[in-house]
C-alpha cells in the first residue's frame, strides 16, 4: 500500500511539472551581430502581434506590440530598444493572427526585419507545424544588406517577447515563445 502511494505522489509531481514547464517560455537562435547591450521584452500576457520599429539602411529600434488576452485589442509595450535614427513604423499581425517568427537580413546588425503571423485558431499540437496556416504577406523594413535569416517558434507555441542587443541600431534579434495551449 505504502508504495502505490509513493507511485500516485510521484506522478502527480510529474504532471504538475509537465504543466508548469509547459507555461514556460523559450529563447530561439539570435540573428545579428556581437555589439549592443542585451535587451529582453516579454509580453504581460497573451501573445506578441507586432512590432513598433525604426528603420532606414537598418532596423535602428525596435519594440514589442502585444494581444490583451481580456479584449483581444493590440496593446504596446512601451519599451522599446535601439537608436532614434529611421523612420517610425508598426507592423501588426492581422485579426485572428499572431506572431509566429521573424525573416530579415542581418550581418553585424540587424539589416531588414518583416513578420511571420499564423491563424491562432490553426497553431497546433506540440512538433506539428504542417497544419499551421501561416502568413508571410507583411511589409519588410530596413536595407538589403546582410544575409537572409528566418527565425520560428515550434510547432503549437507562438511569439510572447523578443531579445537580443541594441545600442544606435538593433545589432541581434530573436524571440521567447511559447505554447499557445491549443
Amino acid at each position: 500500500m505504502e508504495r502505490k502511494k509513493q507511485g500516485m505522489i510521484v506522478i502527480a509531481c510529474l504532471l504538475t511539472t509537465a504543466t508548469a514547464l509547459a507555461d514556460v517560455a523559450y529563447e530561439t537562435q539570435e540573428f545579428g551581430g556581437t555589439g549592443g547591450q542585451e535587451y529582453e521584452s516579454e509580453c504581460a500576457s497573451g501573445f506578441a502581434k507586432g512590432l513598433s520599429l525604426r528603420a532606414a539602411t537598418y532596423i535602428d529600434r525596435i519594440g514589442l506590440r502585444c494581444v490583451d488576452p481580456r479584449s483581444g485589442n493590440v496593446v504596446s509595450n512601451n519599451t522599446r530598444f535601439g537608436g532614434t535614427g529611421g523612420d517610425a513604423y508598426t507592423t501588426t499581425c492581422k485579426t485572428g493572427y499572431v506572431l509566429k517568427g521573424l525573416q530579415g537580413r542581418s550581418a553585424t546588425l540587424v539589416d531588414r526585419l518583416n513578420l511571420v503571423c499564423v491563424e491562432e485558431a490553426t497553431v497546433s499540437a506540440a512538433n506539428d507545424t504542417r497544419s499551421e496556416r501561416l502568413d508571410y504577406n507583411y511589409s519588410s523594413f530596413g536595407g538589403d544588406g546582410g544575409q537572409y535569416f528566418s527565425v520560428r517558434c515550434g510547432g503549437g507555441d507562438a511569439a510572447v517577447g523578443i531579445h537580443g542587443s541594441a545600442a544606435t541600431y538593433v545589432d541581434r534579434v530573436g524571440l521567447w515563445c511559447k505554447d499557445t495551449g491549443n
